[in-house]
């Protein structure tokens, strides 16, 4: 994310032991169930400790050092060609200031890397996750009804489709 004069003031830094303390005290302010903080801690630290996890995770570092989001990806074990977005999510007091944009925009380009045709997303019908809903839907993201309970949102997106929101032509692999 740039600053006023242009200049990089968040980076994005893969999650590693250094960041893991921090990331999981990240995690305590930013996902409100004590259960989703949970599964949150176990995934960020089988990204670390398992290996060929199929999990990976990055945090966003600001200009003073602070942790001030988490973001990652996770494979589905039942199709390969599919990622899941894992543990997204920004510090409550940079939130609407452009960061869950530059976050979530490297974690796409991150699963195009990784030569995904599909990225898909599980939230919940919970209030707070209205403003998350809303940018997967600008990103051309799609629900989709494969809902378990009346809580559970799905979201997909084809990688392999240009993306009008950033302006970027998809990854093709044949290329």
């Amino acid at each position: 994310m740039k600053n006023t004069k242009g200049q990089l003031s968040i980076r994005i830094v893969p999650l590693s032991k250094k960041y893991l303390d921090e990331a999981n005290l990240l995690v305590e302010k930013i996902f409100l169930y004590k259960q989703d903080r949970k599964i949150a801690r176990i995934n960020l630290e089988e990204s670390l400790f398992l290996r060929n996890s199929g999990k990976w995770y990055w945090v966003a570092i600001d200009k003073s050092g602070k942790l001030v989001g988490v973001t990652g990806l996770y494979l589905d074990t039942k199709d390969e060609d599919v990622i899941w977005l894992g543990w997204f999510g920004v510090h409550p007091e940079y939130r609407r200031q452009g960061m869950g944009t530059f976050l979530f925009e490297f974690t796409i380009k991150a699963a195009k890397r990784r030569e995904f045709k599909t990225i898909k997303i599980y939230t919940s019908t919970d209030k707070h996750e209205r403003a998350a809903h809303r940018m997967y839907e600008s990103y051309e993201f799609k629900k989709i009804n494969c809902c378990r309970t009346a809580e559970d949102i799905y979201y997909i997106k084809d990688l392999e489709a240009d993306d009008a929101k950033t302006g970027e032509l998809a990854y093709k692999r044949d290329r």
